[in-house]
């Protein structure tokens, strides 16, 4: 229906620009606090951020009346963890290259995603190579 096509394209303009914002933000502050001499404790940073992701994603939930996930509470830890880590090796390496860098760098994670995937046995479609390919090639430039 067009009442329910309107609604879908309003919460994907919504969350886009949501996602945008918050990117902009995110890096604004974080080249703010690491550089021209300040430094800001990784922790602290990763405390900050863990409190205001699960702040989100709880208001989020509630707003979109999601039901429970059946996924085990100890995949959530994991998932946790490797999360927090990967926020304080971003935060730490910040000392050493700009911001900006730091994302490029970052846009060519689905490369060694995909070949550990294949290494586990994991098929995927050309399509998916392609795409990686592109978006590593548009990196580059």
């Amino acid at each position: 229906s067009t009442k329910s096509k309107a609604r879908d394209i309003f919460w994907l303009v919504l969350c886009f620009v949501g996602i945008m914002f918050s990117f902009v933000l995110y890096g604004l502050l974080l080249e703010y606090a690491t550089s021209g001499g300040k430094k800001l404790h990784e922790l602290s940073f990763l405390f900050v951020t863990s409190a205001l992701y699960t702040t989100t994603a709880a208001a989020g939930r509630y707003v979109r009346d999601e039901t429970p996930t059946s996924i085990p509470p100890a995949r959530f830890a994991v998932l946790g963890f490797t999360s927090m880590g990967s926020t304080f090796c971003s935060v730490r390496s910040l000392r050493y290259v700009i911001y900006p860098i730091q994302v490029l760098a970052k846009s060519c994670k689905p490369v060694p995603v995909m070949i550990i995937g294949a290494m586990m046995g994991k098929k995927y479609p050309l399509r998916k190579y392609i795409n990686v390919f592109l978006i590593v090639t548009g990196v580059a430039m």
